[in-house]
């Protein structure tokens, strides 16, 4: 999708944004599983793996119950 000419994205959440704004999302996304990656290959526990998205992404609680069990899932 960023290889389209475009400057506006209307997302199907969230508020109008640019192209350099998905740019952003898109590496934090795959920053994100990247790291569950490697924790999960690391076999950290799921405590652990909770702890570091936590802390280096921000997560709060709803992130935590709502998607980190599918993502170490995906990860494995």
């Amino acid at each position: 999708m960023l290889q389209l000419d475009f400057d506006s994205v209307v997302p199907g959440h969230g508020v109008v944004t640019t192209k350099q704004e998905m740019r952003k999302f898109r590496d934090s996304t795959l920053a994100l599983r990247n790291r569950v990656h490697a924790l999960v290959v690391q076999k950290k526990t799921r405590d652990e793996i909770s702890k570091a998205m936590r802390s280096e992404f921000h997560w709060a609680d709803l992130h935590v119950m709502l998607s980190l069990d599918g993502a170490i899932a995906e990860m494995q």
